[in-house]
């Protein structure tokens, strides 16, 4: 880059001049007339720019053509009309489509080509943005940039070879694409562009006999917004121009000549007489200058009588008085409303604060406990608990009854059902010696499968076998339903299971051929105590129905139950026999039910409960197997005799 400050370089120009009168004095502001044009395009044109007459202030006319599609807009200055991009009133700025310089090859006697222009804003209210930056690319590019009427002159050189290597995407380093700064308040410029090496050193460069076979000798020169434009490394390929022919440049613009101070001393044509405007000085090339604003607090166009509108901070995205008090908007500004009891507001807060935090977890815990409540009654409901409520009621006062243990008590007993409370394993759950409250030793079966489709059945068994009491056969003490899968209490035997003596080597060495007798007679009477259909049938019966004289009746009606029971079909008795011989058992002492045959219905009853044993041939360890039948007394606790005394 270089800069020197001299009038020896004079160019033939090509100008692009921006001719418009702008009286010495100040232009004449006021209100546009009503029904003015407010768009162009997809442009909104904001006075004091406008489209016809009374609806602009001189300098700032826009036409509109409509020979495109959508229509575009362009900014009048006589012959020349650069194409309008944006208005930004607030921001005294227009943004224009830059004009572009471009040079390419050499002439034949290998100078290279070069390309003039220039931009005069003299006599316009408009200056260059000092945003704005000459910009060259090019790979063989030097661009000369003249300031104030050849003044100042700047400029750079861009370079690369021809395979565009080193080249990387912005920013502008030099290689294919430099940079210069404007200065502020500039109102003409010159820009000068050309390929900087011969054919010969060209050839010499690329290693290449015909210079035309570069693809990269196109140069390009123009001034451009920062915003607009961003260089990239496929900007040289092929002399590509249409991402530059679409960038665009920021002018200023003032709106009348003198100081703020001389400008209001003449009201008639004093610009910024709009309520909440005011004057802002500018200096540029012309001079002093002034353009209007709108005062603190305000937003809007300040060149309109009322355009200036006030800000409601209080209504922004981010409250100016959080945490300090109340926000009180006000035209122009807004207050912050302090309590006059800050020191009480305070106390309040921290108060509600500490009670919030005091508060949350006991909400916390109450929401949870409840929550579990809800889970232990749905699983209640789930497991039959409202049919053994039914059964226990029904069967009040008819000896032994289920008794319904909760889960808290039997987490307590089991000490959380830890792992050395277990006494037991088996495929279908686990089993944990526990101790109640009041001090009786139990065994809980925790199984792991459920099946919903038996609930019926695994109620009415736990309500019969919680009645049977036999020295060989483990006492069922009763059920909890408030989890996912029952769990079934046991009496506790301490010694071990009979399938555990039996089956282990050392310990089977050691039993007698007489104990092995007793094993053996003791399992026969535990097992005909459970085929005994008699006795189980007089202690599920409801509470004195049985009677010493309706004794045979009773055993008939089971006898016909158990028959109309049977699987197949033709086995069962018709309704027609059913009625026949339930009509019989009111007379059973006098009918010829006298000769029934007994030990037949038995046999029936004992086939039954036959099938019922058979389900499970494990049905004498509890500790160490489990059936498949999830639901069934048989999975969740086998009634055993190898439960140990």
């Amino acid at each position: 880059m270089f800069i020197s400050q001299h009038r020896l370089l004079r160019f033939r120009t090509c100008s692009i001049v921006l001719a418009s009168i702008l009286s010495s004095a100040a232009a004449v502001v006021g209100n546009p007339i009503p029904d003015c044009q407010r768009s162009c395009g997809n442009l909104t044109i904001d006075y004091p720019f406008g489209i016809g007459e009374g609806c602009f202030v001189h300098g700032f006319e826009i036409n509109c053509n409509t020979s495109y599609s959508p229509h575009k807009p362009f900014l009048h200055f006589g012959a020349t009309q650069p194409e309008v991009v944006d208005i930004a009133v607030a921001r005294n700025q227009v943004r224009i489509r830059s004009p572009v310089v471009r040079t390419k090859g050499f002439f034949r006697n290998g100078t290279g080509i070069q390309s003039i222009d220039s931009i005069n804003l003299t006599d316009t209210p408009f200056v260059f943005n000092n945003g704005n930056k000459f910009t060259v690319t090019g790979c063989n590019s030097l661009g000369l940039l003249f300031l104030r009427d050849g003044n100042i002159t700047t400029g750079c050189l861009a370079l690369c070879d021809d395979n565009i290597e080193g080249v990387t995407d912005e920013p502008c380093s030099g290689r294919g694409c430099c940079q210069n700064s404007i200065y502020d308040g500039v109102k003409t410029i010159g820009i000068f562009i050309m390929n900087l090496l011969n054919e010969s050193s060209i050839r010499e460069m690329y290693n290449i006999s015909d210079v035309s076979a570069t693809r990269n000798n196109c140069g390009y020169g123009f001034v451009v917004d920062q915003e607009s434009y961003t260089f990239e490394a496929s900007d040289l390929d092929h002399c590509s121009s249409s991402k530059i022919k679409k960038s665009s440049l920021v002018l200023d613009w003032v709106i009348g000549y003198g100081t703020c101070e001389a400008a209001e001393k003449s009201w008639d044509t004093y610009a910024c007489k709009g309520m909440n405007s005011y004057c802002l000085g500018y200096e540029s090339d012309d001079g002093q200058s002034y353009r209007c604003s709108c005062k603190q607090g305000y937003e809007g166009n300040p060149y309109l009588s009322t355009g200036c509108q006030d800000i409601n901070e209080c209504m922004a995205p981010h409250n100016p008085c959080q945490g300090v008090g109340t926000c009180i908007n006000f035209p122009g500004g807004y207050n912050c409303k302090v309590s006059k009891f800050p020191t009480l507001q305070l106390v309040l807060g921290i108060g509600s604060l500490l009670f919030l935090l005091l508060l949350a977890p006991s909400v916390y815990i109450c929401m949870k406990r409840r929550k579990l409540m809800n889970l232990k009654q749905k699983f209640f409901q789930q497991n039959g608990g409202l049919l053994l409520q039914q059964r226990i009621a029904f069967h009040d006062g008819s000896g032994e009854h289920t008794k319904i243990f909760t889960t808290q008590e039997l987490a307590k007993a089991t000490d959380n059902y830890a792992e050395s409370r277990v006494v037991g394993r088996g495929g279908n759950g686990t089993v944990y010696r526990g101790i109640l409250c009041d001090n009786r030793v139990i065994a809980v079966k925790k199984s792991r499968m459920v099946d919903e489709n038996h609930i019926d059945e695994f109620i009415n068994e736990v309500v019969v076998l919680t009645q049977i009491n036999h020295r060989n056969v483990v006492k069922l003490l009763g059920c909890c339903l408030e989890t996912e899968v029952p769990l079934l209490v046991y009496e506790y035997v301490p010694n071990g299971s009979l399938h555990y003596h039996i089956h282990n080597l050392n310990m089977v060495r050691s039993i007698s051929w007489e104990d092995r007798l007793r094993i053996a007679t003791e399992t026969a009477s535990a097992l005909a105590y459970l085929h005994s259909a008699t006795d189980r049938l007089f202690e599920i019966l409801e509470p004195g129905l049985a009677n010493d004289g309706n004794n045979e009746q009773l055993k008939a009606v089971a006898d016909l139950a158990m028959r109309c029971l049977r699987l197949k079909g033709e086995k069962r008795p018709t309704m027609k026999e059913v009625a026949f011989e339930l009509a019989g058992s009111r007379g059973i002492h006098k009918h010829l039910w006298d000769h029934v045959n007994h030990e037949e219905s038995h046999r029936l009853l004992y086939e039954q409960l036959d099938s019922h044993v058979a389900e499970n041939s494990s049905a004498v360890n509890l500790y160490s197997d489990m059936s498949t039948r999830q639901y069934s007394i048989h999975s969740l606790g086998s009634i055993s005799m190898d439960f140990p005394r």
